[in-house]
């Protein structure tokens, strides 16, 4: 069982090696930007422009943060599915000295976004904040 742990660790470095520092930060920030550039184009060109051409800008909106709320937890269950499975290790083998300096050497899998920080469940409230923030900061401004 330590072996296919690993074996998923070497994965998963290998995974964040090469995606986090340079595709994963661009990807984020592209759905954020793209998510607060059509909210505003929503509310800023009603009226002004043709009605499909006008109707198709919340729909763009939608689609964008629903992706954000449904890959983001995704990409953060790992972590927690990790750390029960160390919880599931610990009680089925408890005792074991081996397993216990195992348990403690092992750090949990997570996907990496650059090196600012790595996915959990809340970088959905996170990311939802930051395209509510800036949105109301560019309606206001603008």
């Amino acid at each position: 069982m330590t072996q296919v742990f690993r074996q998923m660790q070497v994965v998963n470095n290998s995974f964040n090696n090469m995606w986090a520092p340079r595709i994963l930060p661009v990807h984020k920030l592209a759905v954020i930007i793209s998510t607060i550039s059509v909210a505003y184009g929503a509310v800023r060109v009603y009226g002004k422009v043709r009605f499909l051409s006008y109707a198709s800008q919340p729909v763009k909106a939608c689609i964008n943060t629903s992706y954000q709320v449904m890959a983001y937890p995704i990409a953060g269950r790992m972590m927690e599915d990790s750390d029960e499975f160390f919880l599931s290790w610990k009680k089925y083998n408890g005792t074991d000295k081996l397993t216990r300096k195992f348990i403690r050497s092992c750090p949990p899998l997570t996907i990496k976004v650059g090196s600012f920080y790595e996915f959990t469940k809340d970088t959905t409230a996170a990311a939802l904040g930051i395209v509510i923030n800036y949105f109301f900061t560019v309606l206001m401004e603008y």
